[in-house]
């Protein structure tokens, strides 16, 4: 399957190319460590394009727009979005055979369901959407949208933890599926979170995987807490 999807970016590499547009473009199933080189040369053969990389299956990254441009985001066809993921997208998608195009207009964007708007020093928590479940004691399943504010290159991890009455943490996701090292300053990356059981309290917030320190907020939180259980 692996052979298949480089030979598909292959293809929307090729595509890339011949356009006229430059400016970024957000690539979906890969990332450079996990490229052979010839793909990785052939992909990076024009020097005005700006890539962001993204695993499809669990987040996405919209670069940010600059001087009027749309927003590209190409995937091979064979590794589908998450399907809340593909429900945001489906307005801009354009199959090419191999890859699956997406291109956003300047004048539009993605807003979450839930606004929140709190910051994490380099990252924003633009909000999030209730992607399934979250009722108390099921299943639940966040879209967290975050704004880069500082590119720093560190790498980072997302967390949602639910907690019990203690404090204690019972269920939690940590990851993060659009590499760190490649973002900008206004890109909007949206991260999916699943945890097996939804309690009162779920805490939200990012940390630095290499020593466990967490972002902290404005005032000194290290994470948000959401209320999301009906």
């Amino acid at each position: 399957m692996r052979f298949v999807w480089q030979a598909a970016l292959t293809e929307a590499a090729a595509y890339l190319d011949s356009m006229p547009e430059s400016g970024p473009v957000a690539v979906g199933g890969w990332t450079p460590e996990t490229m052979d080189a010839p793909t990785m040369a052939l992909t990076l053969r024009r020097e005005d394009l700006s890539l962001r990389f993204f695993d499809p299956s669990h987040s996405l990254i919209l670069p940010a727009q600059a001087n009027g441009q749309n927003i590209r985001v190409v995937r091979p066809a064979i590794l589908p979005l998450d399907p809340h993921l593909q429900r945001l997208m489906s307005p801009w998608e354009q199959d090419r055979g191999e890859f699956v195009l997406y291109t956003i207009p300047a004048n539009s964007e993605i807003v979450p369901d839930i606004p929140f708007g709190v910051d994490f020093g380099e990252l924003q928590l633009a909000g999030y959407d209730v992607a399934h479940g979250c009722a108390t004691g099921e299943a639940c399943t966040l879209a967290t949208y975050w704004r880069v504010v500082e590119a720093t290159g560190e790498p980072r991890r997302v967390f949602l933890h639910a907690v019990d009455g203690a404090g204690a943490t019972i269920a939690q996701d940590d990851r993060l599926d659009a590499p760190a090292e490649f973002w900008q300053p206004g890109d909007l990356f949206i991260q999916i979170l699943t945890i097996p059981t939804t309690t009162d309290e779920l805490r939200l917030g990012v940390y630095d995987p290499r020593d466990g320190r967490r972002l902290a907020l404005d005032a000194g939180e290290q994470f948000v807490v959401l209320d999301v259980a009906k």
